[in-house]
């Protein structure tokens, strides 16, 4: 493989052979966070197990394709999280690495399966947390112990936590300072919009001057958000906007095409944002 390509196979649980592994472990033992308030049933037979290669790593994503572990939209594998993946594993984007990733502790939001948070923890970040919906956070969880050998290796501390957009910071978030916010696809509801920059900003806040949020996101055009002009205006502009009602700051410093991202339509526009302190 080329630097920064990617290649991914997608099987039932069950057929291939190191998932086998895996399943040996009954759902009881899933050391899932207490705070979870969702009651959800276990079922690793439902389970599709797709591997992710890049030149430099190997991640196991398992996916809940009929919602048996009660999880949200997140269950499955959305193309932003790919293409980031991807477009970060390229060899000019070692500078994006070396100067928000490596050595700095991370919180995704939205986090789904914990793909972006997972690879990101591969590659030199100190700690790193995934955040998502309480009734996310037991395939959250389950994600992060597929991944947990090749974690291991990269020596960085990874976990789950429940995390509702807009709301206070949980305690064990609140208690952390964190110097990157990651997140993809989190554009799909005007509505959460508000939301989810207070959250950003209140993050971005915890980290100093120096932290930055890496968002990814398609230019999708379902909200019907229009300029002056008329002409129809990306959804993920509304997010910036709120951003920017919190004194925030964004600028694109990557664009993914839909053939790279493997979306019909969409391109992906790689944002960096932080704080304006002198605002």
């Amino acid at each position: 493989l080329s630097r920064g390509s990617a290649t991914s196979r997608t099987a039932k649980r069950g057929s291939l052979s190191k998932s086998k592994l895996f399943a040996k472990k009954a759902a009881a033992t899933l050391p899932v966070p207490a705070d979870v308030l969702v009651q959800v049933s276990f079922d690793e037979q439902a389970l599709w197990e797709q591997e992710i290669v890049t030149q430099t790593t190997t991640q196991t994503a398992l996916l809940d394709l009929n919602r048996r572990w009660g999880g949200t939209c997140g269950s499955s594998l959305w193309c932003a999280s790919i293409a980031l993946v991807q477009w970060l594993s390229k060899a000019q984007q070692e500078e994006v690495l070396s100067r928000h990733i490596v050595g700095r502790n991370v919180i995704e939001l939205g986090a789904g399966l914990g793909l972006t948070g997972i690879f990101l923890a591969q590659n030199g970040a100190r700690r790193v947390c995934l955040t998502d919906q309480p009734q996310q956070i037991p395939l959250l969880t389950r994600n992060i112990n597929a991944n947990r050998c090749a974690l291991s290796r990269a020596k960085c501390s990874v976990r789950a936590a429940a995390l509702e957009w807009g709301g206070a910071l949980p305690p064990s978030i609140a208690a952390q300072s964190w110097d990157l916010v990651v997140a993809t696809d989190v554009v799909y509801d005007a509505d959460d919009m508000p939301a989810l920059a207070e959250s950003i900003g209140r993050l971005l806040k915890s980290g100093g001057p120096d932290a930055r949020a890496i968002l990814a996101l398609p230019d999708r055009t379902e909200f019907g958000l229009r300029e002056r002009s008329g002409d129809l205006r990306f959804d993920y502009e509304l997010l910036i906007e709120e951003l920017s009602n919190k004194r925030g700051s964004c600028h694109q410093i990557g664009r993914i095409s839909s053939e790279e991202a493997g979306t019909v339509h969409s391109e992906i526009h790689v944002l960096l944002c932080r704080l304006d302190t002198h605002k």
